[in-house]
């Protein structure tokens, strides 16, 4: 398998445990975006999760600032909140916007909460 194929297949993984762990915990049916591969700025998961769009990154090294930038350029596209998701220590950390920053969180993560699955989900449920 080349190095291309394999990073594809490990993020196409990652993006279904995603949307399974979604569905287990909110109840709603998550898939893949296909378009993502077609045309930037899409978001990984579709539905958006609430008002969140999903940016999945199933990779060992965090480039936490630049997936950000990426996750907030999609979500403002298409006129959501930017949510990363991300493997730390074997599990998904999603990353969304503080609401008490305003816009500032705009391209930089250092204003952004940092939730388990359990908490994503209770702040998408307070957000619908």
């Amino acid at each position: 398998m080349t190095g291309g194929k394999f990073s594809r297949d490990k993020g196409a993984r990652g993006e279904r445990d995603v949307c399974a762990k979604l569905e287990k915990e909110l109840g709603i049916k998550f898939s893949r975006n296909l378009k993502q591969y077609q045309q930037s700025q899409h978001g990984d998961i579709e539905p958006p999760c609430g008002p969140y769009l999903l940016e999945v990154k199933n990779q060992d090294k965090q480039a936490i600032p630049a997936w950000w930038r990426q996750a907030c350029a999609a979500a403002t596209a298409r006129g959501l909140l930017p949510c990363l998701v991300f493997k730390d220590k074997g599990k998904w950390a999603f990353l969304t916007p503080m609401d008490e920053a305003g816009r500032a969180w705009m391209n930089d993560a250092d204003f952004a909460n940092r939730n388990t699955l359990r908490g994503f989900c209770l702040r998408v449920r307070e957000k619908l």
